[in-house]
């Protein structure tokens, strides 16, 4: 029986009569054989969605034509690169990152890239002997021979030139640790995408310094226009923004809802000229800084997340503006706390009716066991609440934590507890508490 390749994609209909396959089951009669192929495409599609791990991917790429139609998009959705910091495998993983690049630029692949996450680190072999990550050398002052030997700098040059070849990229998350020897030097690709499909960004790049300008050329650049969650991590770039505000107010971030700052000097003109639904602060203002319009615009606010929740929210005398609050982080407390007083601290939040969510940071350990009875206590104080997440985080700038726990009500009186991944700030203010 001749197997049908016309429903799986354009390029197996292309070449269907000439590379017809039948499928059989090595260890099944010949009355049973077995052909894949029959299946409707989209069957398929939802059975490769299961599939997490990217090397079996891989391996059924190699199965037939058919099944690397199937493949190929489940497979290049979500990339995931990141340099490694050891001698012994950086010459290959940093070939395999080159080759990836390549690869993605092809068209049809390309296509089917939605989610990018990139890390770049200083190579270790870099930092031995390239005189441009050892001694901080001016960039212009270096022989083009030598910068060609750094890797660092072929990474950054081939990602700047892929990127503008997705056109379905929809969240691009970046995050440098290369020294900058100059000003503005690095990643200027950014300032000049016009990925129109991309709606979330991350870009952290805290040894970059910019001057105003520069930051203003960033807030204004065209991919910035449809960008709906914001996370930039690269100086301080308040004045341009407030500046902008003044200037152009319509012009910068016109769609953003979600955003986390590092420096909360603009937080009043952001969440009062723009729709925000999720906060990520994570300098701690009280929230008595906030102006009039600044608080009423609070309204919109599903998620809240500071460093300190009871530091904010203590100084609050007219609490309505939090009603609509879903998820709120972190609420900070000794690991030595007992119950009674955790319950206590709890209580404080107790006028968000609406809270799902809630964050407990600890500072060293997190307590293994909590009675039934706390959680019966916690059901009383909110009805809604599904999710306790406890974790130790371990960096004030990304989130990134040692330690987490999640609590989650399956029923009345009945809380399961498991190990979850450790959710970074830019994944709870773009996916939430899971």
């Amino acid at each position: 029986m001749k197997s049908i390749s016309a429903f799986l994609s354009a390029r197996s209909k292309k070449n269907s009569q000439k590379h017809q396959k039948t499928f059989k089951s090595a260890n099944s009669p010949s009355s049973l054989d077995y052909y894949p192929s029959r299946l409707p495409v989209e069957l398929w599609f939802q059975v490769v969605s299961y599939i997490g791990d990217s090397k079996d991917l891989r391996r059924l790429l190699f199965v037939s034509r058919e099944f690397r139609a199937v493949i190929e998009p489940q497979l290049y959705r979500v990339i995931e690169v990141d340099t490694p910091d050891d001698d012994t495998s950086y010459k290959l993983k940093t070939l395999q990152i080159l080759a990836l690049f390549r690869s993605i630029k092809t068209p049809w692949l390309a296509a089917y890239v939605v989610v990018l996450r990139i890390g770049l680190d200083r190579i270790k072999h870099c930092r031995q002997s390239c005189r441009i990550c050892n001694e901080g050398t001016s960039l212009k002052a270096v022989h083009p021979s030598l910068m060609e030997d750094c890797r660092c700098e072929a990474l950054d040059r081939k990602l700047g030139n892929i990127l503008d070849k997705l056109p379905n990229l929809r969240t691009l998350s970046f995050w440098c640790r290369f020294r900058h020897p100059e000003r503005g030097l690095k990643h200027t690709w950014i300032t000049k995408l016009r990925l129109q499909a991309l709606h979330e960004l991350e870009f952290s790049c805290p040894t970059q310094h910019w001057q105003e300008k520069e930051y203003k050329r960033l807030l204004l650049s065209p991919c910035m226009s449809n960008i709906e969650a914001l996370h930039l991590d690269v100086g301080d770039y308040s004045e341009a923004l407030r500046s902008l505000f003044i200037e152009t107010p319509d012009a910068p971030l016109p769609n953003i809802n979600t955003i986390i700052f590092n420096n909360s000097s603009v937080l009043n003109q952001v969440i009062s000229r723009r729709p925000i639904k999720k906060l990520v602060c994570l300098s701690t203002p009280a929230a008595s800084d906030l102006t009039r319009a600044g608080r009423e615009s609070l309204l919109r606010l599903q998620l809240l997340y500071v460093q300190d929740a009871r530091r904010w929210l203590t100084t609050v005398e007219d609490r309505s503006p939090y009603s609509n609050l879903v998820y709120l982080g972190s609420v900070r407390m000794r690991s030595s706390v007992s119950e009674a007083e955790a319950l206590g601290i709890l209580r404080e939040f107790s006028f968000l009716k609406h809270l799902k969510s809630i964050e407990v940071a600890f500072d060293s350990r997190i307590p293994s066991t909590w009675s039934s009875e706390f959680f019966t206590s916690l059901e009383a104080l909110y009805q809604r609440l599904i999710r306790i997440y406890m974790a130790i985080r371990i960096s004030g700038r990304t989130g990134a934590a040692s330690q987490a726990v999640i609590y989650r009500k399956l029923g009345i009186g009945n809380w399961q507890q498991r190990i979850p991944s450790y959710l970074t700030y830019w994944q709870i203010a773009t996916e939430g508490y899971h």
